[in-house]
């Protein structure tokens, strides 16, 4: 029960992260598509596309500390209520939750462990950095010419 749990916890961690990926994607490549005039000077007056690819890349990861910034922030109460307090499913469940032959308490409570923490936060941020790297080498391919054309 525990190792099917287990599993299953990681394979819904796997989901929200690529949606989060897939969000940060999403915000980077749009980000360089409406920019691509800009790109196009910058590379005119002789911006390489090696420091361009950079700057995207750098843009990806103050992106990416900033939302795990935020989301800490926004977490961390809701964490504290769930480990202080707990969801009580006495009503759902009754005053004795018996699975597998074992006696549950009905009020669930969250527990966090630092290394699970850690990883969560750097699966976000490598995550978040490889999204970017598209995005990054789409921008470096920007030819000058054409894109001070449509000005």
């Amino acid at each position: 029960m525990i190792a099917m749990d287990k599993s299953s916890n990681y394979i819904s961690q796997l989901l929200i992260g690529l949606l989060v990926a897939a969000g940060i994607f999403n915000t980077l490549l749009m980000s360089v598509l409406e920019r691509k005039r800009e790109f196009g000077i910058m590379m005119a007056v002789g911006m390489s596309p090696v420091t361009l690819f950079r700057l995207i890349v750098i843009e990806s990861l103050f992106l990416a500390v900033l939302g795990l910034a935020v989301g800490v922030l926004l977490s961390t109460p809701w964490y504290a209520y769930l480990s202080q307090t707990g969801l009580d499913f006495s009503s759902t469940f009754g005053e004795g939750l018996n699975v597998g032959g074992m006696l549950l308490d009905p009020v669930f409570k969250v527990k966090l462990y630092a290394e699970s923490v850690v990883a969560i936060l750097s699966a976000v941020l490598g995550l978040s950095l490889l999204s970017g790297l598209y995005p990054a080498w789409r921008a470096g391919r920007v030819p000058p010419v054409e894109s001070l054309k449509t000005l």
